[in-house]
């Protein structure tokens, strides 16, 4: 819930402590502002006193206190309405906030009490080393939308269709993913779905034998970043192995294998793509 359903109050011997909270989300930090506001009334009709300005109020998340502010000065007068105890500095309100930082997955909940400790006071009634504790129990911030996380990916080859999965907390968020090899960027996929079939292009299947080199196999990197219109929410990265398993088939000892052509340009052998040509139109032979 973004804010407390209604005031929540205690009474003492001579105050009346109302209490009230509400969180506005930022969702970029996962966080929120957190505010609560303090209302005091007497109880009864006593004479005046003061806190002298040494009036403390703190907010405290299952009993550790979070934020605290002194130098309130709580004031009551002598007369007849009731309920003219207040914080001078504000007619009878006191407001303030900080930010609270939710957990990894956005949500936050906390056990909340809010204090008033009205201190050093003089006047008729002297009200020393008294606390106020307004009990508001457990609250549920809103939960804040957090970036995509891919799970784990399985060895794969270039060659072939593959896929990744997300883990997608905000619908309204956009997932771009890119996959690499060390440093080289093989491939970019703007709008990313969980399981969604991959494809190296010609070009992207060649941009990734040359950064396999002499090898056959490498960790391939995937990078995952999470976008609320043209602010990033996160990144989420995984690896898996990936093998350049071919493009032809080769006959040894009888049995068929795949294997990756190598072309001589220039007097160093490439790995290359294999293309038969049916009824005329030329396709990769796997892939």
């Amino acid at each position: 819930m973004a804010g407390g359903s209604n005031w929540s109050y205690t009474t003492g011997s001579v105050i009346q402590l109302w209490g009230y909270w509400s969180a506005s989300a930022d969702t970029a930090n996962n966080r929120s502002w957190f505010t609560f506001k303090l209302r005091l009334y007497r109880t009864g009709t006593y004479s005046t006193y003061t806190t002298n300005n040494n009036g403390k109020i703190r907010a405290k998340f299952s009993g550790a206190t979070q934020n605290e502010q002194t130098g309130m000065e709580f004031y009551v007068a002598n007369d007849s309405n009731g309920k003219d105890g207040y914080i001078k500095t504000d007619g009878g309100m006191y407001e303030f906030g900080f930010w609270v930082g939710h957990n990894e997955d956005g949500t936050k909940q906390i056990d909340l009490s809010m204090e008033f400790e009205p201190c050093e006071t003089t006047g008729s009634y002297i009200i020393n080393g008294q606390t106020y504790t307004v009990p508001f129990g457990t609250v549920s911030f809103d939960t804040i939308p957090r970036g995509s996380v891919l799970g784990a990916v399985s060895a794969f080859n270039w060659e072939d269709s593959f896929s990744v999965p997300v883990t997608k907390y905000s619908s309204s968020f956009t997932d771009n993913l890119t996959i690499g090899i060390g440093g080289t960027s093989i491939k970019s996929i703007s709008g990313y779905t969980s399981g969604a079939a991959i494809s190296l292009s010609d070009a992207e299947l060649l941009a990734a034998y040359n950064a396999l080199g002499t090898g056959m196999n490498a960790t391939a990197s995937f990078s995952l970043q999470t976008y609320s219109g043209a602010t990033q929410i996160g990144t989420s990265n995984a690896s898996a192995t990936g093998t350049a398993a071919g493009t032809a088939y080769l006959n040894a000892g009888g049995s068929w294998k795949r294997t990756v052509p190598h072309l001589n340009a220039g007097g160093t052998w490439k790995k290359c793509i294999a293309y038969t040509n049916i009824g005329g139109v030329w396709k990769r032979c796997v892939g």
